[in-house]
């Protein structure tokens, strides 16, 4: 239905000047009572056909014909449901179906305005690709008013409706598993790199052996140091004392020792500030690993691709091959969800998806105070897509409509509507969970337990092994003392 088109009809009466006279006729759907089907068309103006001929009326011959106020006149609507775009809540016992979700806020909120009762046509039982041709079909053959349901701003599917302006931007993505936390043991390992622990080891027994040379090393016109410093043991003791910042069984009493102690004091001082740093950030947040950043570590990583029918027809029909690339074995994803929820939990797949749709799966799966970041993509994005809704060609709403969609995206409502579904699906996980609510690794608040002392307990065996050692070494040695004497 076209509104800005008007019908000349010729009138056959002259009058005295045998002048000629054009009747100017139009419509006016949406009022009268007949909504959009037109009964009766209104005489609009008159054009007198003489030398100096014009319009009897002068009134405007294009006025608005759509009034504010549509009198609760229907709009059918074919929906089809894409989470978190388009939920379909429920179906009544009168066949009436419900729907909720972001493209939908934006329909009621268009409704509303303009006074219009929204009326959903039965959903299509097909795949998501089958449902969207249908509905498309719907309204090609004027079955429906409107169609709903990430539908893409495509140049193919103009040619047979009419797109509103965009009112969302998404990207299909890759969705990779997020980087795992590094162990705490393996982070404080990790401070200083393996040639910096040799040499921290190397110092150690070093400086050891000078402090014991140059205790045994006397002139006879110094001091004579402390006996501590005579044996090997007592020296490597003290070293280890200053190298862990602990207290000395004695101070050395000789002003050569002294110097030597204070060179080594500040070059132990200095690294402990560093790891101490380091070493307390990591207990507290030991970070994450590496992330898979482009296409070309993904196909590095070995993750297997899961895909779907609707997935590959909408990667090849933008010219989209790069998933041939993955050389890891494919399986077939009956369930996007339940693949999601595989990619979260493992960490062993791959797949292609709309970022939007991803993240609010991810929070349905995984509660808030068991990960922090729910779900990962890859930088580079597949296609991007600007989600419209497609009117029947020249239906009479479309400026209005369009008008009305401006004004709620300018506003950021849609945009509250997304963060109010985030938050509900938090707060029902929070309701079905069994979390007593007690601080964990991932709270925002840091609680010490057993966990943080791996690393003590790693190197309790190894200090055990060295004392047993020693003492082993120190009974050889007074066995064989007292066999000499």
């Amino acid at each position: 239905m076209r509104t800005d088109e008007e019908i000349l009809l010729h009138d056959k009466a002259r009058d005295t000047e045998n002048s000629v006279t054009f009747h100017v006729y139009t419509w006016f759907p949406y009022r009268s009572g007949h909504c959009a089907s037109v009964k009766e068309v209104s005489l609009l103006d008159q054009w007198i056909a003489t030398d100096s001929g014009g319009f009897l009326k002068q009134v405007p011959l294009f006025p608005n014909k759509i009034p504010t106020n549509l009198q609760a006149c229907p709009i059918r609507v074919s929906a089809s449901d894409e989470q978190p775009f388009v939920f379909l809540n429920k179906v009544q016992h009168n066949n009436t179906f419900k729907y909720s979700g972001l493209e939908i806020e934006f329909l009621l909120i268009t409704s509303q305005v303009m006074n219009a009762t929204v009326v959903y046509l039965p959903p299509p039982t097909a795949t998501a690709l089958l449902k969207r041709m249908s509905s498309l079909a719907s309204l090609s053959f004027g079955s429906c008013d409107l169609v709903v349901g990430t539908f893409p701003l495509n140049l193919n599917i103009m040619e047979y409706a009419d797109p509103t302006i965009p009112y969302f931007q998404t990207a299909f993505r890759w969705v990779i598993p997020c980087p795992t936390p590094v162990p705490r043991m393996e982070r404080v390992l990790g401070i200083f790199k393996l040639p910096l622990w040799f040499s921290l080891i190397l110092v150690l027994i070093l400086m050891s052996a000078i402090l014991w040379c140059s205790s045994n090393c006397q002139f006879s016109f110094l001091e004579l140091d402390s006996p501590i410093y005579k044996t090997l043991s007592g020296s490597l003791c003290n070293v280890w004392a200053v190298f862990v910042a602990v207290s000395l069984a004695r101070l050395p009493s000789t002003t050569r020792l002294r110097v030597l102690f204070l060179l080594f004091i500040w070059y132990c001082f200095a690294i402990n500030i560093v790891f101490q740093a380091f070493f307390i950030t990591f207990l507290v947040e030991p970070g994450y690993g590496k992330r898979i950043e482009s296409f070309e570590d993904l196909v590095q990583s070995g993750l297997r691709y899961g895909y779907d029918e609707d997935t590959e027809i909408g990667l090849n029909g933008t010219l989209y091959y790069e998933q041939t690339r993955i050389k890891t074995p494919r399986f077939y994803c009956s369930d996007r969800v339940e693949c999601l929820e595989r990619l979260l939990r493992h960490g062993d797949i791959t797949m292609a998806s709309f970022a939007l749709t991803s993240e609010y799966n991810a929070f349905k799966i995984i509660p808030d105070y068991k990960k922090k970041k729910h779900v990962c993509f890859l930088d580079e994005d597949i296609y991007k897509i600007f989600l419209v809704m497609y009117m029947q060609r020249g239906h009479p709403l479309m400026h209005r409509v369009n008008t009305i969609i401006r004004r709620v995206f300018e506003a950021g409502l849609v945009d509250n509507y997304w963060s109010m579904i985030k938050w509900e699906v938090r707060l029902k996980n929070m309701a079905n969970s069994t979390h007593d609510g007690r601080l964990t690794d991932g709270n925002q608040f840091f609680a010490l337990s057993l966990s943080h002392l791996k690393i003590a307990f790693a190197v309790l065996p190894m200090g055990y092994i060295l004392s047993a050692i020693i003492f082993t070494a120190e009974l050889l040695h007074a066995s064989i003392s007292t066999r000499g004497k």
